[in-house]
């Protein structure tokens, strides 16, 4: 082996040896940076990682990956106007993916934006879409017709022009609206309660399984002993004794405050009457909807709903509907 070529082959095992011994070059590359950025941010090291974001991002400026991951690490460490920035870029250079990643951080990061109470209003695009053009938003609120159950909420309807934002919120009633017609829209709440508790208080006595208190009024009625005790008569309310089946089952309950016979069978009727009620009546957990992005350029507007958990907790939810053309209702 010539010289040249030994000195070649020592400086070759000398590089690989000082390689093992400091680690290789780092890689500066805008993606080489974004990794390091990535492994940062999995370490919780926000302070570290966010500024290395945002030197990718400012290199690769339409790369709406780099403007989400900036974003959901400036939210990390309570930098929500950054945050902020970042996400509508990642929405404005995004696929579909990254931007319901995007809205989802908006609403994180509490952007919304504030919508009129059953009427309409022009809304104009985020700066950071770069989108001169505009939108126009009809609410409406709704509600159920329901005797245990009533439902009620709001819809929002997006459209090119407020002509068009009318005849969509003309078209929803206000009474039972069908589930096609609040969806023509973006619902912003449903909710639900009922009237379980007042119905049963006036009705739980009536039990099917013929319950100890529908025994003692039919006692009562027919004039014998009953199963239920008090210090009082149970058939005598007000001094009054009483006459047919509902009088006498008044009669008795009147009694749940001085006897503790009638008041444990009243209140086991009244406990059970108000869970089968509710169960029955199918009342769905409160949902709110909160509008944090809106392009007049592109056509999108980004909504995240929170709904509420029976057993506590919250679930939010990122979609993304479209502005309604005219062309949309064209007969």
């Amino acid at each position: 082996m010539s010289s040249v070529r030994r000195a070649c082959s020592l400086a070759f095992v000398l590089a690989i040896a000082l390689g093992a011994a400091s680690g290789f070059a780092e890689d500066t590359s805008w993606r080489g940076r974004w990794r390091k950025a990535l492994t940062l941010y999995k370490k919780k090291q926000y302070d570290a990682a966010c500024p290395l974001f945002a030197s990718v991002a400012q290199s690769q400026p339409k790369n709406g990956a780099v403007w989400a991951d900036l974003g959901v690490c400036e939210l990390k460490r309570g930098a929500l106007d950054a945050s902020i920035h970042a996400s509508r870029l990642a929405v404005r250079f995004g696929d579909e993916r990254v931007r319901k990643s995007a809205y989802y951080n908006l609403g994180l990061a509490g952007a919304t934006e504030i919508l009129p109470d059953d009427a309409c209003t022009t809304i104009s695009a985020p700066a950071d879409t770069a989108c001169v053009q505009s939108a126009v938003v009809c609410t409406k609120s709704w509600s159920g017709s329901g005797s245990v159950l009533h439902t009620f909420g709001k819809v929002a309807f997006f459209a090119r022009n407020q002509a068009l934002a009318e005849q969509l919120r003309d078209g929803l009633p206000e009474l039972d609206p069908p589930a096609e017609a609040i969806q023509t829209g973006v619902a912003l709440s449903e909710a639900s309660d009922d009237s379980c508790s007042s119905w049963c208080g006036s009705n739980a006595w009536q039990s099917v399984d013929s319950s100890l208190i529908m025994k003692q009024a039919l006692a009562c009625s027919e004039k014998r002993k009953g199963p239920l005790s008090g210090p009082s008569d149970l058939c005598v309310s007000q001094g009054k004794r009483c006459g047919n089946i509902v009088e006498c089952a008044q009669a008795v309950l009147s009694h749940a405050g001085d006897s503790a016979s009638v008041a444990r069978e009243w209140q086991r009727l009244l406990g059970r009457c108000i869970k089968d009620c509710s169960d029955s009546a199918g009342a769905t957990p409160p949902t709110t909807c909160n509008v944090v992005h809106v392009d007049p350029c592109s056509g999108r507007v980004g909504v995240v709903c929170t709904t509420l958990e029976p057993k506590g907790g919250s679930m939010l939810r990122a979609s993304e509907v479209e502005l309604v053309e005219p062309e949309a209702l064209a007969p």
